[in-house]
């Protein structure tokens, strides 16, 4: 049974059979690995407007993917693509708190109540249609949204 730093000594011996130093040998073994992304969860509810949904989205940095349609109790659960996390990741790293904006009340738009855990910080939102506009989480609302819509079928969709 190989001993408690086998593989030390064993990178150690390939360097010197490079001619590498055991110094510039561990540094590029201890830099070959990139950084860990950080963890990150967003939440998206569309609730209301003039169908009465009651959607919800869940998605990981892990690429754990959950769309649910909460009126009717149906729930789709599947690995996000490539292409998908990578859209939405840098939205995610990017977040800025949302700004205080005007007052809008709509009594027929859908609303948007998002949470997201980033970083090691939460920032929750509760937007409508028209307040959603111009604000820094419109881009990530739009893709959830669009996720949704892909998942569940266009609002309005009959579904079994």
């Amino acid at each position: 049974m190989p001993s408690r730093g086998t593989g030390f000594r064993i990178a150690a011996v390939v360097c010197a059979m490079f001619g590498t130093s055991a110094v510039a040998c561990a540094q590029s073994t201890l830099t070959s690995q990139p950084p860990a992304a950080p963890a990150w969860r967003v939440t998206l509810r569309l609730s209301g407007g003039l169908l009465g949904l009651d959607w919800e989205v869940t998605l990981a940095s892990t690429g754990d993917l959950k769309v649910a349609d909460r009126r009717r109790g149906t729930e789709v659960t599947k690995n996000a693509s490539a292409n998908e996390l990578t859209q939405i990741a840098p939205m995610v790293a990017d977040l800025k708190p949302v700004e205080a904006g005007r007052e809008a009340i709509c009594m027929d738009c859908p609303q948007y109540d998002l949470s997201v855990q980033a970083n090691g910080r939460s920032l929750v939102a509760s937007l409508n249609y028209i307040s959603l506009a111009g604000t820094s989480v419109e881009p990530l609302v739009k893709a959830l949204a669009a996720m949704l819509d892909r998942e569940l079928g266009p609002p309005g969709t009959p579904r079994g």
